[in-house]
């Protein structure tokens, strides 16, 4: 089960390990194929502005990385404890645009997967993580399953009655024998 980031680097472990892996959780990140496109220049604008300052407030560290996350959590009206944020959790974002020849944006293979997957993502936000033709496509694979919930980013924490139901039917149908 993957969300944010943790779908980043469970697409690719799967892309690398395709035998170790049954079934898939996915929350609201999908495939980056076709999301370029799909994204408009605001959106695009968006993207590049609130995760560059992520990655410039990793490389500054201290009080002041520090300060920039939590403003941008702010910004975006993060919900966590301002006590549990901090520049630390911002690598991931250094990584992708400024880690040279170990950047995640040089990523060029597909993730599509062959296994079971559930894909849930939250339908209120400015833009999506995932274009259109990558959903249409996995919920025409079999036992796979597309679900759109009434939520922001964090579906899991705004829906959580709904989202373990789904998880829950979802796993139990797609059970290893």
């Amino acid at each position: 089960m993957l969300h944010d980031w943790g779908c980043v680097a469970g697409y690719e472990f799967y892309m690398r390990n395709p035998a170790l892996v049954a079934r898939i959780v996915g929350v609201d990140i999908g495939s980056q194929q076709g999301l370029a496109r799909a994204l408009s220049a605001r959106a695009k604008f968006y993207i590049l502005g609130y995760q560059v300052w992520l990655a410039l407030a990793w490389k500054t560290g201290g009080r002041l990385g520090d300060w920039m996350t939590r403003k941008m959590a702010r910004w975006v009206r993060a919900k966590s404890d301002e006590r549990f944020i901090s520049s630390r959790m911002n690598y991931l974002y250094f990584l992708m645009w400024f880690g040279g020849e170990q950047s995640l944006r040089r990523r060029t293979q597909r993730f599509k997967p062959a296994c079971p997957m559930l894909f849930i993502y939250g339908e209120r936000k400015l833009f999506m993580f995932h274009a259109r033709s990558w959903t249409d496509w996995l919920a025409q694979q079999p036992g796979c399953r597309v679900e759109g919930f009434d939520t922001g980013h964090w579906v899991m924490l705004q829906r959580p009655e709904r989202f373990n139901q789904v998880a829950g039917e979802w796993l139990a149908a797609t059970r290893l024998h």
